[in-house]
């Protein structure tokens, strides 16, 4: 759950403020604790919601059917409308692979995630209710349609979502707040941010599309371009950018990690 809401900080900005104490019905929770927590939800005063619960309706030590999920979801559903505040369902998100088959559905239990899939997604109609589908970024799809998979690099014990996984949440997330959230009206208050002698291209460095096969281009470089360079990210010095490239399961990534003050 942190992991979106940091992806959504970076996506938003300043636009939106969700603080440790908003995240309610974490560590387990299944739909019926989800819906113990509308009240201090509605303590806080958000203006939006986003649910993400009831799959520990299926492997909890009494998994409940998918009319006693669905009946708690709606309430959850009808508790936001009452109260004004959008509300962004996910639709559940598939689980377990190869590495983590014990994370796997099978059975009444697939049926079941299926049908309040469904259900979630057939909201679309209430009034400032958003279902949001994650299917096709997170599913593993050679074998989604039998047993429900999550791409290994999507979660990282096949069920609570990686970096990866929580990046493609958050993006079907951002666009929908990005429609309804006020403009970023921030204005600049320095010369030193962007486009300045220290920062002359608005970037920390200067080769921000890292081109080129060896770090010649811009101050400061050195190593090989992208796998292994390092750069002053400053010519006063204190802060420098390492990138590098890498792949969890079948999904690459490149990373620049800035240290220094």
């Amino acid at each position: 759950t942190r992991g979106v809401l940091y992806w959504l900080t970076l996506a938003l900005g300043v636009r939106i403020y969700s603080p440790l104490n908003y995240t309610v019905a974490v560590g387990g929770t299944t739909s019926i604790g989800a819906l113990e927590q509308v009240a201090p939800a509605l303590v806080t005063g958000a203006g939006t919601w986003v649910v993400l619960t009831s799959t520990n309706d299926r492997d909890a030590g009494t998994p409940l059917t998918y009319e006693q999920t669905i009946a708690n979801l709606e309430a959850i559903r009808n508790a936001a409308i009452d109260n004004g505040i959008l509300c962004i369902f996910l639709a559940e998100l598939p689980r377990g692979n190869s590495t983590y088959p014990g994370r796997l559905l099978a059975g009444a239990q697939l049926a079941y995630q299926f049908r309040v899939r469904q259900a979630i997604l057939g909201w679309r109609a209430y009034p400032g209710i958003v279902p949001i589908d994650c299917w096709e970024d997170l599913a593993e799809v050679s074998a989604s349609l039998t047993s429900g998979q999550i791409k290994l690099a999507a979660a990282y014990d096949g069920l609570h979502l990686s970096p990866w996984g929580s990046y493609f949440v958050a993006q079907r997330i951002a666009r929908v707040l990005d429609l309804v959230l006020p403009p970023n009206d921030m204005l600049q208050s320095m010369a030193g941010g962007a486009f300045s002698a220290d920062n002359p291209l608005g970037f920390l460095n200067l080769n921000p599309m890292l081109t080129g096969s060896v770090a010649a281009s811009g101050s400061g470089w050195s190593g090989n371009v992208p796998t292994s360079a390092q750069q002053t990210a400053c010519p006063a010095g204190g802060v420098t950018a390492a990138a590098s490239v890498g792949a969890l399961g079948d999904m690459p990534y490149f990373q620049v990690i800035v240290a220094g003050t």
